[in-house]
């Protein structure tokens, strides 16, 4: 190995090194949340296959704390389960995006702390039930 090529690989190495974090390429990443679904349903999405599970990271021994849409997508979104984030119910009182809202728990999301640690997020589809008079 040349002397050259050994400095620049030591004067790169050393200006990486002293790179902020935040310099550093964070990855990309993409949640793909489903209702009604089969464990045996995502072989007809031969497409979906392709793009996401095939070339990304696979959970197949996952659980669901309580099998409904809101409280489920609230647990998501906080990592609480429900005795701790109250949404208990697709539907009012103690249940869609009232329930999530009232609680104060939009702005205390895994969006919400992505978006603090710089990164861009976006969501698609259906947030919450019973949504539609606040938009």
């Amino acid at each position: 190995m040349s002397k050259s090529f050994l400095a620049v690989i030591l004067v790169f190495s050393a200006s990486f090194l002293a790179m902020p974090i935040s310099a550093v390429a964070k990855p990309n990443f993409i949640f793909i949340l489903t209702d009604d679904m089969t464990p045996d349903d995502l072989r007809f999405m031969p497409r979906t296959q392709e793009y996401f599970a095939v070339n990304g990271v696979r959970f197949t021994n996952t659980f669901v704390s309580y099998a409904a849409c809101c409280p489920s997508r609230a647990t998501f979104l906080t990592g609480r389960y429900t005795t701790n984030h109250g949404v208990r119910s697709n539907v009012r009182p103690s249940g869609g995006f009232d329930a999530f809202y009232n609680s104060g728990l939009e702005s205390a999301t895994i969006a919400t702390k992505l978006q603090e640690s710089g990164y861009s997020t976006a969501y698609f589809g259906k947030y919450f039930t019973n949504m539609g008079h606040r938009l």
